[in-house]
């Protein structure tokens, strides 16, 4: 399998000069993009297509973070299957995707770092801290604002965990009083 990989990067390589020698940089661009090799499309984006980088560079974080909340809710999945499943529930087995095929789970942790990574690039980290904030990691979301905002934007980040705080102990509040 290792050869092949090398000889499919090879012919990818290949493909890539033979458009670029014949100034179809956006085939080359494309060619990397569908196969999702983010680094050889940036690079060839970065030397043809500079003024598409930072649109690039969000694109793929976007890619990104859609692959995270995508994990993120296989998880979520998963729990839910393994409080259901007889098979865990009789070999006391831990947590899984019930997918054989995929025998690497993927990362939520991963590809958010990643669209952060992308983010940030593009010049676009309020979008990063979006993303943390929507999926309620708080943690990452200040830690991107304080870096990249600074302490005003830190701050904002600290209301907003405050305010979604309060808003769900309001909610518990209020059924806890109605139980009484």
């Amino acid at each position: 399998m290792h050869t092949w990989k090398n000889q499919s990067d090879q012919t990818l390589f290949s493909t890539s000069k033979r458009y670029l020698a014949v100034d179809q940089h956006d085939l080359a661009i494309n060619m990397y993009k569908k196969r999702e090799e983010y680094e050889q499309m940036l690079r060839l984006v970065s030397k043809h297509r500079h003024e598409l980088l930072a649109d690039t560079y969000k694109h793929i974080a976007e890619q990104y973070e859609l692959k995270g909340i995508a994990c993120n809710n296989n998880i979520f999945q998963a729990v839910s299957n393994r409080l259901n499943c007889p098979v865990c529930k009789s070999i006391n087995q831990p947590i899984h995707l019930h997918d054989e095929a995929n025998s690497n789970p993927p990362t939520t942790k991963g590809n958010l770092k990643r669209a952060e990574h992308y983010y940030v690039e593009a010049k676009t980290w309020q979008s990063g801290v979006s993303m943390y904030r929507q999926l309620e990691k708080w943690d990452d979301a200040k830690r991107v604002a304080k870096t990249h905002g600074g302490k005003a934007a830190f701050e904002k980040v600290v209301l907003a965990q405050a305010h979604t705080v309060f808003k769900v102990f309001q909610g518990v509040n209020g059924c806890i009083s109605n139980s009484l």
